[in-house]
């Protein structure tokens, strides 16, 4: 007993900084939220990115568990029936590997609804400071809503398990698909300005995103439907391949989402302990700097907008000599 406790402290340092480096190479956002909680300077998309590496985490040891204690699950369940292949769901969808992901996936939902809590809060300052307009702050708004309700559902997606309820469990994995779009297409659409490879990322993640719940209800759906008509063991409509590289193309820019996402401001905070009766008196100095606030940005907006107006009208004065002096010129020849 010594020797093995003598052992593991002469190794604990090195190993320690072994075990840091992976954690900050393999998951950099989650590491920067551990090791930074109290940040002041906090940007928002690092939770959405440390929501996805979990996502991945979870995938890959789910996986591994079920390869080592239901490989037979791989060649016989209703996933790869209807569409040929192993999607990389039926990695967690059978116990224990079930087990291990779903609180992966939970947690990885928490960090999906805390980055959705302070992106619409960075939403309304932005449009109070005229970063963007009502219409971009209402997109983000209920994208930012319906994707918290997408989250909150992605763990039922191994409670409703294909054996179970096989449309159901497509459309828990859908609607995720689809709302994961719609996030990522409010953080495009509140962009002043966009790169040629964001540009070019986005419109093939939106083509892939189409695309592949398209295949996957057809090959669903024809499955149910030659079933009907007696065919014992039909063949997906759609070749297995087609549908395995959108699945994966998928995964691809699920991946590398935070890669791609354009630049978007960061949110300053300030931590301290606050006493009920403290809590009371700073409530109400927020709602009158609040109020000030949006007095000051409505002042600056209104200046913004007169000095604009007098230099279009400085423009026009200017293009109206000119054709005054033009025509005294045509009239003197």
């Amino acid at each position: 007993v010594v020797g093995v406790v003598f052992v593991f402290f002469y190794f604990f340092e090195p190993m320690a900084a072994l075990l840091t480096k992976c954690l900050r190479t393999v998951f950099p956002a989650c590491y920067h939220l551990v090791s930074k909680p109290l940040e002041q300077v906090v940007e928002p998309n690092n939770l959405y990115s440390a929501s996805g590496e979990l996502f991945f985490s979870g995938v890959g040891v789910a996986w591994i568990i079920t390869l080592a204690c239901e490989a037979w699950y791989i060649d016989g369940n209703e996933l790869k029936k209807r569409i040929g292949y192993n999607n990389v769901c039926v990695g967690f969808d059978m116990p224990p590997a079930s087990y291990v992901a779903m609180p992966v996936l939970v947690i990885s939902a928490a960090m999906g609804i805390a980055y959705v809590w302070m992106d619409t809060q960075r939403g309304i300052l932005q449009k109070a400071a005229g970063e963007i307009t009502q219409g971009q702050y209402l997109f983000t708004y209920w994208t930012n809503f319906g994707f918290m309700i997408s989250l909150s559902l992605v763990p039922l997606i191994m409670v409703m398990t294909p054996e179970k309820n096989t449309w159901g469990h497509l459309m828990l994995f859908i609607q995720h698909i689809v709302m994961r779009m719609l996030i990522t297409s409010a953080n495009f659409f509140e962009a002043p300005e966009l790169s040629k490879r964001s540009k070019i990322w986005f419109w093939s993640c939106l083509f892939v995103t189409t695309v592949y719940p398209t295949l996957l209800i057809i090959d669903f759906a024809y499955y149910d439907y030659e079933i009907e008509q007696g065919v014992a063991d039909p063949d997906p409509i759609i070749p297995w391949w087609i549908t395995m590289f959108f699945d994966l193309s998928w995964f691809a820019f699920l991946g590398t989402t935070s890669m791609f996402l354009p630049p978007a401001p960061h949110l300053r905070i300030k931590y301290a302990l606050v006493t009920d009766a403290e809590l009371e008196e700073l409530h109400a100095k927020a709602v009158t700097n609040w109020k000030k606030t949006r007095l000051g940005l409505a002042a600056v907006r209104h200046r913004r907008d007169r000095e604009r107006a007098s230099s279009q009208g400085q423009q026009m004065d200017a293009v109206e000599n000119e054709l005054v002096e033009s025509k005294g010129v045509e009239s003197t020849l």
